[in-house]
């Protein structure tokens, strides 16, 4: 078998080649039979022998099945035989999780309210913005009609500062 057929059929990794487990079972049936004595021999080993358990996070909430029963452990106050204990637990679970929920949806940074008054805010910004933008193109306007039309000039001369021509004369009447 040459080196380029095993390469699709393997894996070199660090100058040395890797065989799948399926693979070794077709191709050296010698080694994967030492492979299997070696497992039954642990095993075997391993049922001879017992090992010690390592505790799981839930082992805490696990009522220990050689310790006669007490009332305090979670689990069997979980049991069936206990239906007020599982009602009052559910329903102090459900307040706290509407209590939760009220404080994260109308508190805060990101709650109804703040987000509410944030809109407001930004509208009046957008409003405000609109007014200023408008007065600024008024005054442009009228920048550049006062520094190139005459007209406008003495029309604003004779409205709003009550100028006249020499020698004219000018007469008002109130309504």
């Amino acid at each position: 078998m040459s080196i380029a057929s095993s390469v699709s059929r393997g894996i070199f990794f660090n100058r040395s080649f890797i065989l799948f487990p399926y693979q070794i079972i077709h191709r050296f049936p010698a080694i994967y039979k030492k492979i299997i004595l070696r497992k039954r021999a642990k095993l075997i080993k391993s049922c001879t022998m017992p090992r010690r358990k390592r505790k799981s996070l839930f082992s805490l909430f696990r009522r220990d099945k050689n310790r006669p029963s007490d009332r305090g452990d979670l689990l069997s106050r979980l049991s069936n035989s206990d239906q007020k204990f599982r009602r009052i637990l559910f329903r102090v679970t459900a307040v706290m999780v509407i209590i939760f929920m009220g404080y994260a949806f109308f508190s805060g940074t990101f709650g109804f309210i703040h987000i509410a008054k944030l809109r407001a805010h930004k509208q009046d910004l957008i409003d405000e913005n609109q007014r200023l933008l408008v007065k600024l193109i008024d005054a442009d306007i009228a920048r550049d009609r006062l520094q190139h039309d005459w007209y406008y000039i003495e029309y604003i001369a004779r409205t709003k500062h009550l100028l006249s021509r020499p020698g004219e004369v000018i007469y008002r009447f109130k309504e």
